[in-house]
């Protein structure tokens, strides 16, 4: 169904986005990237996911940013706001979960992360950030959720 950590899986949690093989690891097929991770890291003493029935329809728990379907998921938190580190941008939030570590948010992630409360879906969020110059709130939405997605800073609900 998922992993219970996805900051392993992914390059947001050992990589920096700028380091020369992100993007080229973050192109690759999904499972080629957590394969690639798993290797990189190279201290994975176990994996910890969450299983479900094999019957169940994928579309009741396959986290999917490609489609515009996620603007209706609802985003619920894993972490907490802590304070940031000297010489963090303004208006940026520092994030961090137990044992993980801090990751300081761009501008417009932390004017969504703001509006998750577990209730709210992600196109409520959006509304409610008054995003500036937010062009395309639907792609700039799409990066800062799946970013927290894959930092595990964020579960993500599927609605019924």
């Amino acid at each position: 169904m998922s992993w219970w950590d996805n900051i392993l899986y992914y390059p947001e949690g050992q990589l920096s986005m700028n380091h020369p093989i992100y993007s080229e690891v973050d192109a690759l097929p999904e499972e080629s990237i957590w394969r690639f991770m798993e290797l990189y890291n190279g201290t994975l003493g176990q994996h910890c996911f969450c299983v479900c029935h094999p019957g169940r329809p994928e579309s009741n728990y396959k986290i999917d940013f490609s489609s515009s379907a996620f603007m209706d998921y609802i985003p619920v938190l894993r972490c907490r706001e802590v304070t940031p580190k000297a010489g963090a941008p303004e208006g940026c939030v520092t994030v961090k979960r137990d044992s993980w570590p801090a990751f300081t948010l761009n501008q417009m992630t932390s004017a969504l992360f703001k509006q998750i409360d577990g209730t709210k879906s992600i196109r409520d969020c959006i509304e409610l950030a008054r995003l500036p110059n937010a062009v395309d709130s639907e792609s700039i939405c799409r990066a800062a959720f799946q970013h927290l997605w894959r930092l595990s800073h964020i579960f993500v609900r599927i609605p019924s």
